[in-house]
């Protein structure tokens, strides 16, 4: 609108018919999804942000908010957090008239996430579990067959049908665990860096991981 941020400082907006005094410019955000379409994150870049109370006093006709997000600092967990609110709130209210929730309970917007959408990924998890299983299925089934004058050679030899069993059993605990947390540690890396290009929090449930593991 200036030319240039720091032309911006000091100088007056019109939002909604009332002037506002420039105090600062934020960076750009920029997120490209694909080389020829348009940045994902130029909504952010037309908002601008004035004061709560100055948006309370001018803009709306009660004098408190139905809802505030908050965001807690790196290092502090969600429950520390969530309690920190909750004592305040209380000791400046004197009453319990309000309700926290945890970012996995609400959708943009402070919605409610359709359950629907709830349901969509415990189902995927189960289809990825369902056929993860038949794909370790037939991958030992052919191991079994491949290793058959081996399996015959061990129980000349005195091997039980136990033991063999056993270490069969065996390869493929070690093998799908390997492959789990394989699964798990580049989806918490792709988790990380999707949410740090688009500038949005990302949180890797441990509930979701061990279910979907």
């Amino acid at each position: 609108m200036f030319g240039a941020a720091t032309r911006a400082l000091g100088q007056l907006v019109s939002i909604g018919g009332k002037h506002y005094t420039v105090v600062g410019v934020l960076e750009r955000e920029e997120f490209y999804f694909a080389a020829w379409e348009d940045n994902a994150l130029e909504y952010r870049n037309e908002r601008a942000y004035i004061p709560i109370s100055t948006a309370i006093a001018q803009h709306s006709a009660i004098d408190h908010l139905d809802f505030l997000t908050l965001k807690a600092r790196p290092g502090v967990g969600a429950g520390v957090a969530q309690a920190q609110v909750r004592s305040l709130l209380y000791a400046r209210h004197g009453v319990e008239d309000f309700d926290i929730r945890g970012s996995g309970r609400r959708g943009w917007g402070g919605r409610p996430v359709p359950a629907a959408l709830q349901l969509h990924l415990p189902c995927r998890g189960v289809v990825s579990l369902i056929t993860g299983g038949i794909v370790i299925a037939n991958i030992l089934l052919a191991s079994v067959v491949e290793r058959v004058r081996e399996f015959g050679t061990r129980m000349a030899l005195g091997a039980t049908g136990g033991a063999i069993f056993a270490h069969v059993l065996a390869e493929v605990l070690v093998v799908t665990v390997m492959g789990g947390l394989l699964g798990l540690g580049l989806g918490t890396a792709l988790t990380g860096v999707v949410a740090h290009f688009m500038q949005m929090p990302a949180v890797v449930s441990p509930f979701i991981a061990a279910f979907r593991a």
